[in-house]
């Protein structure tokens, strides 16, 4: 199955590092988007080796806790983080 919203490389690596050095600006905005993402249908959750794993079923990305730290807007292909980012970014 393709996936046409597949992340490239550059995007991945800029969403982790963002991730892993994140200003409070960033802390802030992951928050309240990864508050979205954990009631919206396109979650899919799993557990691996004894942690708790999740991916948007959506957008295919593996990683959302990176992926919510990135300062852009349209990241979420459903647009469902728009208005914390308009009202952040």
């Amino acid at each position: 199955m393709e996936n046409n919203n597949f992340m490239d490389i550059q995007d991945t690596i800029k969403w982790v590092m963002n991730s892993l050095n994140p200003d409070i600006e960033q802390r802030i905005l992951s928050s309240k988007r990864l508050e979205i993402c954990n009631i919206c249908p396109h979650k899919i959750e799993w557990e691996h080796e004894n942690m708790l794993q999740w991916r948007c079923e959506v957008c295919g990305c593996g990683n959302m806790i990176a992926k919510s730290h990135l300062k852009s807007k349209g990241v979420c292909p459903l647009d469902k983080w728009r208005d914390v980012e308009n009202e952040m970014l």
